[in-house]
């Protein structure tokens, strides 16, 4: 018998402390969270899309069920209903390691997922770049 319990993606932005464009990310269906988990939630955004964001549970009620996170880019912390968890991440396998280089040479298209790749990273890098430098 063959059951969903969960699926791998390859990450396209950066999480700090979770996942750069590139990272393999292993998840898994959600069944028991806890504090410091990382999780996919559905949200709707101000202008009324859908979005897809990786945050860090910080408190689950044991009343309903809903999920206080945190999200890491911005530090903003909110609720969300239990059916707006995805999944949760449960690994991730870094770009370029040895491990990832045996999983992506599996993967069939791979100069759509070189291209994918790169023009990430050259946001990421971007990115950085317009950011200010850190007090030290």
């Amino acid at each position: 018998m063959i059951a969903n319990s969960g699926h791998v993606g390859i990450s396209d932005r950066y999480t700090p402390n979770v996942m750069y464009p590139g990272d393999i990310i292993v998840y898994t269906v959600v069944d028991m969270l806890k504090t410091g988990d990382y999780i996919q939630v559905l949200q709707l955004t101000d202008i009324k899309e859908l979005a897809v964001e990786h945050v860090e549970v910080t408190k689950i009620s044991m009343i309903d069920g809903a999920v206080s996170v945190e999200d890491p880019l911005s530090g903003s912390t909110y609720s969300v209903t239990k059916r707006n968890v995805i999944d949760k991440v449960v690994k991730v396998i870094t770009a370029f390691s040895q491990e990832w280089e045996h999983v992506f040479y599996e993967f069939k298209d791979r100069r759509w997922l070189l291209k994918t790749l790169k023009k990430n990273l050259d946001l990421l890098q971007e990115h950085r770049l317009l950011q200010p430098a850190a007090d030290s």
